[in-house]
């Protein structure tokens, strides 16, 4: 009996600290953006400095950098699923053409092991700067991020 009370408890405490290990991940994730920001975001990876994504939310700094625990790991949540928005609350559209000159949030691409790279701004904008950015070294281009982060 004794035998079947000690199994029955380990069984339990395992159950339990998998749960604690396997917090959910946020299907949603919400960038702060400066208020009237327009312009160009880096997501970077620092694992000691960086925020928790997983709780939800991401705040950017004026310059459009944002540090993350888990660059990987964020890299898996679905790019429409990012929203943004002001301290005043209002929030931007994803990936919005009707005119052409709606500001919203256009995810744009994913560098492996080094950025989720996000603009804030028309569609004309979001193009020129991915036009900008198709024959850059984003490891060099990554590194001259980071030092202005800093």
């Amino acid at each position: 009996m004794q035998t079947l009370k000690i199994t029955l408890f380990l069984v339990v405490c395992f159950c339990m600290s998998s749960c604690a290990n396997c917090a959910e991940t946020p299907t949603t994730i919400n960038l702060n953006l400066p208020e009237s920001f327009r312009g160009e975001i880096f997501i970077l990876e620092d694992q000691v400095n960086g925020q928790d994504w997983k709780s939800g939310s991401i705040s950017v700094s004026v310059r459009g950098v944002a540090l993350v625990k888990d660059l990987e790991g964020l890299a898996k949540v679905v790019p429409d699923e990012f929203r943004a928005a002001y301290p005043s609350g209002r929030r931007l559209k994803n990936s919005v053409l009707k005119t052409g000159e709606e500001i919203s949030l256009w995810s744009v691409t994913y560098v492996e092991d080094l950025t989720l790279y996000f603009v804030v701004g028309t569609f004309h904008e979001k193009t020129q700067r991915e036009n900008e950015k198709m024959r850059v070294n984003w490891k060099e281009l990554i590194a001259m991020v980071r030092r202005g982060a800093e």
